[in-house]
């Protein structure tokens, strides 16, 4: 068993373990809506044989749940359509289609609220969390009819549900605050308000932060584990395991250089510890480069997935690569693909 082979969760066939982890392109046309860049982009990758892409994380509510400029959206029916053409160019090349859904909660300014004040998740009363599950809730509904084969629920890298879960991020006294069952609770209220939605056959997918809510402070894997024992039990279908949030020294984007086996795979160990605490599939994304070090972690079980999202920046058929003999990706982790006018390879004429 390798990074090539095979995979089953509910009904949807992988044809290997490689996912195009959630990436934030900056290649949205203004109004949300999915651009021609975009289809491009991912139809490449579907045909570079990634086993599953992610979208990059499209927000449930406009402006307040908007993280950036370029960001895409799927508050609105309207933006069914644009999906629909991204689900069919990924499945007309033999690929998966997961649509990330997403809130910035404070993770964002007015500038990109349209002069809103971000909603605060340690303050924030129940009429405006029920109205946050069903903003989720409707959007994960669009990602069905749009045709894509999963839903993934963003609850990593310092935005609205990941500084709910986590007890540096999570100061609330309530009902929502304290234990690792309060703190969960906003988040598995969604969960099952979207399982209810899509029914029990529908995958839902979770990106996790496993380093902590906002990068102010760290948690143990006694917490990590408590979230992801809960996010089982409440039938998500795969957990990614990432970390790190803006600003923050776990933040992945800004883990340069990463050049030897050995700085590789940064939130492997506590991915581990997930795997052998439940049994829901799990992918590990972070510095992942060496095939021999995907096919260790596929071929020993720490995880069933590997995700990357720099890599498949320079080279969008990697897995072709890969698998024709090519030991490592050829990204070393500068970060200079990140541009505001759109990600991009400076190495790529």
């Amino acid at each position: 068993m390798d990074v090539f082979s095979p995979f089953k969760i509910k009904s949807l066939n992988f044809r290997n373990r490689f996912i195009r982890s959630a990436t934030h392109d900056w290649m949205g046309n203004e109004d949300g809506s999915i651009s021609e860049r975009q289809l491009n982009m991912f139809k490449e990758l579907a045909k570079g044989e990634v086993g599953l892409i992610v979208s990059g994380h499209s927000c449930v509510e406009f402006p307040r749940g908007r993280a950036g400029l370029k960001q895409n959206r799927i508050d609105d029916d309207r933006f069914i359509e644009g999906y629909k053409k991204l689900a069919d160019v990924i499945h007309e090349n033999n690929s998966l289609f997961a649509i990330q859904i997403s809130h910035a909660g404070l993770q964002t300014n007015k500038d990109f609220t349209n002069n809103l004040d971000p909603i605060d998740h340690n303050t924030m009363d129940k009429e405006d969390i029920n109205t946050l599950v069903e903003a989720f809730t409707k959007a994960a509904v669009r990602v069905r009819l749009s045709g894509a084969d999963a839903v993934c629920v963003h609850m990593a890298h310092g935005y609205f549900l990941c500084r709910t879960l986590f007890s540096d991020s999570n100061k609330r006294e309530d009902e929502f605050g304290k234990s690792i069952a309060n703190r969960s609770k906003i988040a598995l209220k969604l969960i099952d308000s979207i399982r209810k939605a899509l029914g029990e056959d529908y995958p839902i997918f979770v990106k996790l932060n496993s380093t902590g809510g906002t990068g102010e402070g760290n948690i143990s894997t006694e917490e990590l584990v408590g979230v992801a024992t809960l996010l089982e039990e409440h039938g998500v279908d795969l957990i990614e395991i990432s970390g790190g949030a803006v600003g923050s020294k776990e933040n992945p984007i800004d883990r340069l250089n990463i050049l030897k086996i050995e700085d590789e795979g940064y939130f492997l160990e506590r991915a581990k510890v997930v795997r052998k605490n439940t049994n829901t599939a799990l992918s590990v994304v972070g510095g992942i480069r060496s095939l021999s070090l995907m096919n260790e972690i596929i071929g020993k079980g720490f995880a069933d997935f590997i995700s990357l999202s720099r890599p498949f920046i320079r080279e969008p058929d990697l897995v072709i690569r890969l698998k024709s003999g090519q030991e490592k990706v050829s990204c070393i982790s500068c970060s200079k693909c990140r541009n505001f006018e759109g990600i991009r390879c400076v190495f790529n004429k």
